[in-house]
């Protein structure tokens, strides 16, 4: 039983991965889904109710919208007033410490005047009693200062009551309003100690002893004693700031079991949009309870499930080369998940509104590695999950699916920056133009429309922009390949090509005419041109390792392979394609080009040496695998395109004649050769596919090779004389 488990296992290996991928992109998306009921009406502010009488089937309050509250909330903070508290010690010690101050500094002079001769002792005497007398004024001018309050001095303090006219004292756990004007700093405190010691000196100190005072003053230095005694008090702040927004009341009033919520046909006004989004609110709450989040879920799970399995489906069935390339699944699911986890982000925060992300940058993204019906369908699954997370989840599905097919057709080709300035301003015309027809649908007028959507729509349009860098990263992330990358692929001053047609002038003539057959071709297949036109300028890059060695480069009629025997010059021809793709490697080329490097001759022979070598030892065993290219075969309908236009090119050089029977035998010859051998078999080609591929060969090979027009010899005049 294990062993069948685990041959089942490996055998199965690819679905498996992609299956348990796939899974996992759905427990991601079913996570982030709000797990309650959906409700189920579709409303808009200033439309009428379309839907059936609706009764409230229980009491519910009618909640405050976010608007309102966050209107309250500012409003409270904007007049909270801040707590600040009163240190006292810093009034004591200051005080203290300038009477010390001064007294000290008073009895140093006093000391160095003893051996000063005075007019009398009396006035000494007298000029001691006065300057005590301006000690004890000046203390207690600063005690005063102190008693008022000096106020810190801070950035965080100025912001803080900035337009306020008080400010909230704490004091022994009382708090008192407190006029800021009546405060101190500790500049003006300063400037005001400074001036009542100019009115002590003038009032109490003759001139001949006011410069000994006013020194007396400069030594005990007042702004020494001056320090801020009222902090502004954070913890009390917040505390009270936190319980003053708590008592914010949620609701304005109660809708009882039985009072009609809103009428078939009556106008969404604010009152009844309040109403509604109360009743809302409290369905989904009451939906968020036991035995309902489990329904919930498991009805997730089957939307979400289907949702994907038709996305495994689509790829499986209809693009099987998309869906055996892992990185292909990754990035699809990662871009899945990327848009739903934005929106997610956006609704739960309420913050930003839905319409400003740029859900079309998804399928272009897509569109430019892939094609134009794989980017429908994945933005078609990825806007019916993402509506689960939107309200009015009807006019989002239809806003985001029409905008986004109309970008996704009108953009044939992303081959220049400017196409994206002109898709930006089509999405923001068709976002306006669908939004404002929808509305008008529910009963809006001019006057009611929300002009502001239109600018979410205008920054949408916008934020398309990002999708040209956004190409460039997810192409190196993932090794794809973009139409911006082709064409600066296609420039022959790229080294490559210009070290070709330098060195193997031939072979990049080659390589131009095998780009103009299979682009013309493809074309008609409704395949990929540009990969195509690049993929054949590139596909014979190997043979720069040895070019003398092919027909197209030869010259004088020298052929090396005359020097050879037939098994070496197999080698040497079927090196250029292992060489050719080394070389693209070094030259950092992306995979896709790698391919028609690698493919464009699949599995087949080199039949001229092969039969050569049959002719002159017929009695030896011929070992195929010497003669053999080492594959692998065409895998697309563009490798298969260019492995034909190839050899049909090639052989077309060495017709004898170029009638219109030897062009449409030599591509039915090549072309049948090829199908004989199995060179398709991995390619998604029809028969149908192939007479449309071998007609636009002999069509363009009959334009290339048409017979001219001769021209007669021009005939000279003679001079005759009559």
């Amino acid at each position: 039983m294990v062993n069948k488990l685990m041959h089942f296992i490996l055998g199965n290996k690819n679905l498996l991965l992609r299956i348990f991928l796939f899974i996992l992109t759905g427990i991601i998306i079913v996570y982030q889904i709000p797990k309650e009921y959906r409700f189920s009406y579709e409303y808009t502010k200033g439309a009428p109710w379309l839907h059936e009488n609706l009764i409230a089937p229980y009491d519910f309050p009618i909640y405050k919208l976010e608007s309102d509250f966050f209107l309250e909330k500012d409003s409270i903070e904007r007049s909270f007033i801040p707590f600040f508290s009163l240190d006292k010690s810093v009034q004591n010690i200051q005080i203290q410490g300038y009477r010390n101050k001064l007294f000290q500094e008073w009895a140093l002079a006093n000391t160095t005047e003893a051996g000063t001769s005075y007019k009398s002792a009396d006035s000494l005497t007298m000029l001691s009693r006065k300057i005590n007398q301006g000690i004890i004024l000046l203390t207690q001018k600063l005690d005063n200062l102190y008693t008022q309050g000096i106020l810190e001095g801070s950035k965080e303090t100025d912001q803080l009551l900035q337009g306020k006219i008080y400010l909230r004292m704490r004091q022994d756990e009382i708090s008192s309003n407190v006029l800021i004007g009546r405060l101190n700093t500790e500049k003006s405190a300063y400037l005001q100690m400074n001036s009542f010691i100019d009115s002590i000196a003038d009032i109490f100190v003759v001139d001949s002893n006011r410069k000994k005072f006013m020194q007396l003053m400069s030594n005990a230095s007042v702004s020494d004693f001056i320090r801020p005694n009222i902090y502004f008090d954070n913890a009390t702040t917040q505390k009270m700031l936190k319980a003053a927004l708590q008592s914010i009341s949620p609701s304005l009033g109660i809708v009882q079991k039985g009072e009609a919520i809103i009428l078939k046909g009556e106008i969404v006004t604010e009152s009844k949009y309040r109403r509604l989004e109360s009743y809302r609110k409290e369905f989904e709450n009451l939906s968020g309870i036991g035995l309902n989040v489990m329904l919930i879920v498991l009805a997730q799970i089957v939307l979400i499930g289907l949702m994907l399995l038709i996305l495994f489906l689509f790829l499986y069935q209809f693009r099987k080369a998309l869906y055996d390339k892992l990185n292909v699944i990754l990035f699809l699911l990662l871009l899945l998940l990327i848009e739903i986890t934005i929106t997610r982000v956006f609704v739960s925060t309420e913050l930003l509104h839905v319409y400003l992300i740029p859900y079309i940058i998804f399928p272009l993204l897509i569109k430019s590695y892939f094609d134009a019906r794989t980017a429908v369908f994945f933005h078609m699954i990825s806007i019916l999950l993402t509506a689960f997370l939107v309200a009015n989840s009807n006019e989002f599905i239809v806003l985001q699916m029409l905008t986004g097919f109309l970008a996704i057709f009108s953009l044939e080709n992303m081959k220049k920056r400017s196409q994206l300035f002109e898709l930006s301003f089509l999405v923001f015309s068709a976002y306006s133009i669908i939004y404002l027809a929808f509305s008008i649908t529910y009963g809006e007028t001019f006057r009611s429309f929300k002009w502001d959507i239109v600018s979410y729509f205008a920054i949408n349009s916008l934020l398309l922009l990002l999708a040209y860098p956004l190409i460039y990263l997810f192409e190196k992330m993932f090794g794809f390949i973009s139409d911006l990358t082709l064409i600066e692929l296609a420039d022959t001053n790229n080294p490559l090509l210009r070290n070709l047609a330098e060195k193997a002038a031939g072979t990049f003539q080659h390589s131009l005419q095998v780009s103009n057959l299979a682009e013309q071709a493809i074309v008609k297949l409704r395949g990929n041109s540009l990969l195509v036109r690049v993929g054949a300028l590139y596909h014979d890059i190997g043979k720069l390792s040895a070019p003398e060695y092919f027909t197209e480069n030869q010259a004088n009629n020298f052929n090396p392979h005359n020097q050879l025997s037939e098994i070496e010059s197999a080698k040497v021809i079927i090196k250029h394609v292992t060489e050719g793709e080394k070389m693209a490697r070094k030259a950092k080329l992306p995979q896709a080009i790698i391919d028609f490097i690698v493919t464009h001759h699949g599995t087949t022979r080199t039949e001229y040496f092969y039969r050569t070598f049959k002719t002159k030892h017929p009695e030896k065993l011929v070992d195929e695998s010497v003669f053999t290219y080492p594959g692998p075969k065409p895998f697309s309908k563009e490798t298969a395109v260019l492995m034909m236009a190839d050899s049909v090119e090639a052989a077309s050089r060495s017709l004898k004649s170029y009638t219109h029977q030897d062009i449409d035998q030599l591509v039915d010859k090549i072309i049948d050769y090829q199908i004989e051998r199995g060179q398709f078999d991995n390619s998604p080609i029809s028969f149908r596919h192939v007479s449309i591929i071998k007609a636009t060969f002999k069509q363009k090979l009959k334009n290339i090779y048409h017979s001219r027009i001769a021209y007669p010899e021009e005939v000279k005049e003679h001079n005759v004389v009559v």
